[in-house]
């Protein structure tokens, strides 16, 4: 089978990219499908030709797509037109007809099979409760978070609503919001999988004592991980106030991640006096 797969990157310091490029690497190598993958960026991921018993092409072959610097909205908006017409061009080449076109998310139109692992929508009104200082910097990022939101869940009608595309959530509660937003109640729930050797309990144990003392944790704490970006949406906030709420309890926080609100966060852990 030969797949179109189209993402702005690819690599695995992001949940939905590493998902993709561990899925991708699978197709490859299991399935012997011929990936074209149409990215601007690419980290970590097995470039080139996968051996196949059949003697069937299988593989990834990587596209790279052209960025520009700027806003966020305007570097989508140069993806979305710089990807099809990538994926047009490549068409042109004699007998490269692809089975199926693959997006995780809303990364282009006429895509056969859309992965969906968060929503724009809920997103958006998670921000419409930003309650951030506002500074000139801040209202700046809100304006532009405001217009680039209202742009991606404009195109999330578009894809989500169309019933020819074919949806997959990662989780029940995503095929939820995808049926009380756009109406779809054929969406398939596919989990993400887990890298058994990677993520054990054997591993965990052998990594712990090293961890903890490297940031200077006691036996008794109580740590609490959080691992991701869009910081509101993971909860923070929530986690922070049970802290507050719970001082008995020897808890200890790291977070992972990038957040352009981060700021706010260290503001609202100080007003709670969690150091």
């Amino acid at each position: 089978m030969r797949l179109a797969v189209v993402s702005p990157f690819v690599d695995r310091r992001h949940g939905t990219e590493r998902a993709l490029a561990e899925l991708l690497e699978r197709l490859a190598r299991d399935y012997h499908c011929e990936i074209h993958l149409y990215s601007q960026r690419v980290e970590d991921l097995v470039i080139g030709p996968f051996p196949s018993p059949s003697g069937q092409q299988a593989g990834i072959i990587w596209h790279k797509v052209p960025s520009i610097p700027g806003p966020h909205v305007f570097q989508f908006l140069f993806w979305l037109f710089l990807n099809a017409f990538s994926r047009r061009w490549y068409r042109t080449i004699p007998d490269l007809h692809f089975d199926l076109v693959l997006s995780p998310g809303i990364n282009c139109f006429g895509a056969d099979v859309v992965l969906v692992h968060a929503l724009f929508h809920r997103l958006r009104e998670l921000a419409q409760e930003d309650t951030n200082p506002s500074s000139r910097s801040a209202l700046l990022r809100r304006f532009h978070r405001r217009v680039y939101y209202s742009f991606l869940t404009w195109l999330e009608c578009r894809i989500y609503s169309d019933s020819k595309v074919s949806l997959a959530a990662v989780s029940r509660r995503t095929a939820a919001l995808l049926d009380h937003y756009f109406h779809r109640d054929d969406v398939r729930v596919i989990p993400n999988g887990v890298d058994a050797a990677q993520f054990s309990p054997a591993r965990r144990r052998a990594l712990r004592a090293e961890a903890r003392s490297r940031y200077k944790f006691h036996e008794t704490d109580f740590v609490l991980l959080l691992i991701g970006n869009d910081w509101r949406n993971k909860g923070l906030s929530t986690m922070l106030d049970a802290m507050a709420s719970a001082r008995e309890v020897p808890l200890r926080l790291l977070v992972a991640g990038q957040d352009a609100a981060a700021p706010f966060f260290l503001d609202a852990a100080t007003s709670l006096k969690i150091s």
